[in-house]
């Protein structure tokens, strides 16, 4: 079904763990049945190194994505402090999440760090569908549908981008569009990309609730 739906987005190449050729680098961290994220990025850095012509990669990861069982040695959040109405099985799964989220933080570091020595711009849209299940109890709650569905992003371009080291202000960024990429990931934007960029500054955004 995937595979089938990104060839509909227009995408040339799918891979993934039984694909083939499958992904290159399948790393996992102690007992995790997930590829790591560092594994992930050094993909993403491997592709681009390959070609020198202009490339759009999407990513998935799932280092962090369910199930939260207890994958990781030494992890110092096994005595996080949490709220007294979680069960035990909610503050492993939390405890097992944290970990992970931290594991990342630290390759997400390295893997910007990599980008910076590409002599070429390539800009990053880092961006999660919705808040991980490890919340069982807000999750149960119907009136967290849409709060545990609005995640973080960063968008972020490397040294040799025309946008690199850009800031917007928070009050056009607490919401964003994939319209919005193209002014920042674009070096040279098509007439239709342009057309489109013109025209959201020229309109009030709009907003369901």
């Amino acid at each position: 079904m995937r595979d089938s739906n990104y060839k509909k987005f227009g995408f040339g190449k799918f891979y993934t763990l039984d694909s083939k050729p499958a992904i290159t680098n399948q790393d996992r961290i102690d007992n995790s049945p997930y590829v790591s994220d560092a594994a992930s990025y050094q993909n993403i850095i491997d592709q681009l190194n390959k070609e020198e012509h202009p490339q759009f990669l999407q990513l998935v990861t799932m280092q962090n994505h369910m199930t939260y069982d207890n994958w990781y040695s030494n992890n110092q959040f096994d005595w996080a402090d949490t709220t007294e109405n979680l069960n035990d099985y909610e503050r492993g799964q939390i405890n097992t999440y944290a970990k992970g989220v931290s594991i990342t933080d630290q390759a997400t570091i390295d893997f910007l760090n990599q980008l910076n020595t590409i002599d070429r711009p390539v800009t990053v849209v880092f961006y999660g569908d919705h808040l991980p299940s490890a919340y069982q109890t807000a999750a149960a709650n119907k009136d967290n549908t849409l709060v545990l569905h609005q995640t973080d992003y960063f968008i972020w371009s490397n040294q040799a981008s025309a946008s690199a080291g850009a800031k917007l202000d928070a009050e056009n960024t607490a919401y964003t569009s994939p319209n919005y990429f193209m002014e920042m990931a674009a070096e040279r934007m098509t007439p239709r990309s342009r057309h489109i960029s013109h025209s959201l500054l020229r309109h009030e955004p709009i907003s369901l609730h």
